[in-house]
């Protein structure tokens, strides 16, 4: 049972390590898209800003219509503008924190996509991105304390219920050898 505690610890950790790991990596990615071009040349269209404040029914939808107009693009159209900002869409719409259901895999996939057409990232939407991230992290890292803090409870109520249990085999052993020497004397009598 002790080795199921500190498996289960070890769990938490590397629960946190990956964490830790993802949350670098994003931010090492959006970093090198900032430093690449905060801003849009001229010749470019800006992307839409980031939308604020916008219903799960209406995410979804965007998400559904914006699929379905980057499916109709052709997969190796070059330099396409449309297929870039539609690219950078899915990307602010899959990590919006207004989204129930956020996908950051899915969002960091079309950021990759967006930055391969060498067009920068809106740096609304990469700051919102990594405050969200921050606050991932921040709350894995107390539910972490928190069930590390658990774990320390169940471990003491373990020793506490271990040495309880200790105690009655001893009673149980001593109550066997009493019974053993009543029937010894049980059956002298008979």
């Amino acid at each position: 049972m002790v080795s199921a505690l500190n498996l289960n610890r070890a769990n938490i950790w590397a629960g946190e390590n990956r964490l830790m790991v993802k949350a670098v990596t994003c931010l090492i990615i959006f970093y090198g898209y900032l430093v690449s071009g905060c801003a849009t040349s001229p010749g470019k269209p800006e992307p839409e800003p980031y939308p604020a404040g916008i219903s799960a029914d209406i995410i979804t939808g965007q998400i559904a219509s914006t699929e379905e107009r980057l499916s109709q693009i052709p997969e190796r159209q070059p330099g396409n503008q449309e297929k870039a900002a539609l690219l950078l869409r899915l990307a602010m719409l899959y990590a919006h924190p207004d989204n129930p259901s956020c996908d950051f895999a899915l969002a960091i996939d079309y950021l990759k996509q967006y930055a391969a057409f060498g067009e920068p990232v809106d740096v609304e939407f990469a700051l919102s991105l990594l405050t969200r991230l921050s606050d991932a992290i921040i709350a894995g890292k107390t539910a972490c304390a928190e069930l590390t803090s658990r774990n320390k409870k169940l471990e003491e109520q373990l020793q506490e219920i271990s040495r309880e249990n200790l105690q009655l085999k001893q009673i149980i052993e001593k109550l066997k050898h009493l019974d053993i020497q009543l029937e010894k004397k049980r059956k002298s009598f008979d």
